[in-house]
């Protein structure tokens, strides 16, 4: 296909890389794995140190735009002790209790750049990233310039219905949520309750719904080597109610009444804001923010993979991490909510063993589980064919298929 008829497709973002976060993996693999014969793609993303050096997929173009805003949330960095990342975290409070928009400086450059590289009556698509609001508001403004184009919200996450946002916050979420589905041509998010939600909020019955869940994107499968001693990996962050209290708590009882040996556990990614138990302090290993390809081996190196997710009520929440530890294929332990979606998958993929977040027997059980596996030198009989369909690339092929429906093709 010629370059001046392909669709081109803009990927709107707060979220990517340099930047760390689940969100910035979701949008690289877009911009990855979306058909280059059939797109040009173009990023407008937020400038982060390092943006200049970063390495990025073939055939695309990244334009990076600064946030000069003085006012925004602190950013949790390296070496940050307890004390600083809880007023680092007091001050977030601050600044989203006064209803600050933090990105309004990015969300004007952005929007001025997204005025130079759109086409007049050309085929182009829009497809803004929520977290954060600005790239929806950017979509949804830009939509009134230029009404030929496509509008993609990829919600992610739920809007109105988060159950981690206080009412003022909700309120904001609610209006935004209202104007998106009545502009937007397809709406993107990453579970099926979280559609079945919008389906029943929305009245605009020409707007598309499509679950394109996270996913991983290495190579599955992993190194059939026990460690000589136990070893449990978690990946990720804990804040608010996702804490291990609980694990440790069971992991404590297991090895008090010796039917474990005491294991090595190893935090990936987790920078401060946990309080590790006198009686685990030998054996529990935090190391801070940590590359996204250097979290993999670790995972895939390890003989259990711990998935913390504390219920709320709300349904259809994947933790990001569960697709990476379905790709390393090692027994999952979760302390979830065993009624949701993730305790679905794990079951469905036959990956591990599922607890409710806060029951402390179930928990210890799915640490024994995972432990007989290990001393026996066991493995799962993981459910291949499920865990391949959640590569990254398998994912993006739905999007493909929306963009190009989107133009009868």
């Amino acid at each position: 296909m010629k370059e001046e008829d392909k669709i081109h497709v803009i990927l709107l973002s707060v979220y990517f890389p340099p930047i760390l976060s689940v969100a910035s993996n979701r949008m690289i693999a877009f911009a990855k794995y979306l058909d280059k014969d059939k797109f040009n793609v173009s990023v407008v993303a937020l400038y982060s140190d390092g943006s200049e050096n970063i390495e990025l997929p073939e055939n695309i173009k990244v334009y990076y735009v600064k946030n000069n805003q003085f006012l925004k949330l602190a950013t949790f960095k390296k070496h940050s002790c307890y004390i600083v990342h809880k007023l680092k975290a007091l001050w977030n409070k601050i600044i989203i209790s006064l209803n600050i928009p933090e990105y309004s400086s990015w969300q004007k450059g952005a929007s001025k750049k997204l005025r130079e590289i759109i086409k007049p009556n050309s085929r182009t698509v829009v497809l803004s990233s929520f977290p954060v609001e600005a790239p929806l508001y950017i979509a949804l403004n830009i939509k009134k310039e230029f009404p030929e184009i496509k509008i993609i919200a990829d919600l992610r996450d739920a809007l109105s219905t988060n159950p981690f946002v206080n009412e003022q916050i909700r309120n904001r979420y609610d209006n935004l949520e209202k104007r998106v589905l009545q502009s937007a041509d397809i709406v993107t998010t990453v579970s099926e309750p979280i559609i079945d939600d919008l389906k029943i909020k929305s009245t605009n019955c020409k707007i598309i719904f499509s679950e394109i869940r996270n996913g991983f994107d290495f190579l599955h499968g992993s190194i059939n080597k026990a460690n000589e001693i136990f070893t449990i990996a978690y990946a990720g962050t804990f804040y608010a109610d996702r804490n291990p209290t609980h694990f440790f708590n069971a992991l404590i009882n297991l090895i008090e009444t010796k039917q474990i040996d005491a294991p090595i556990v190893n935090f990936l990614g987790v920078s401060g804001g946990i309080i590790i138990p006198k009686a685990l302090k030998e054996i529990v290993n935090c190391f801070e923010r940590v590359e996204y390809e250097q979290i993999i081996p670790v995972l895939k190196t390890s003989d259990a993979l711990l998935l913390i997710q504390p219920g709320n009520g709300f349904k259809g929440l994947f933790s990001g991490k569960l697709f990476d530890y379905l790709g390393a294929m090692k027994p999952i332990i979760a302390a979830i909510d065993k009624t949701d979606v993730a305790a679905a998958l794990i079951k469905d993929c036959n990956a591990g063993f599922v607890a409710s977040f806060n029951d402390e027997k179930e928990i210890a059980d799915a640490i024994l589980s995972a432990y007989k596996l290990w001393k026996n030198k066991e493995c799962l009989k993981f459910n291949e064919e499920l865990i391949l369909e959640h590569h990254r690339s398998k994912q993006v092929q739905k999007l493909n298929q929306l963009i190009l429906s989107l133009f009868h093709e």
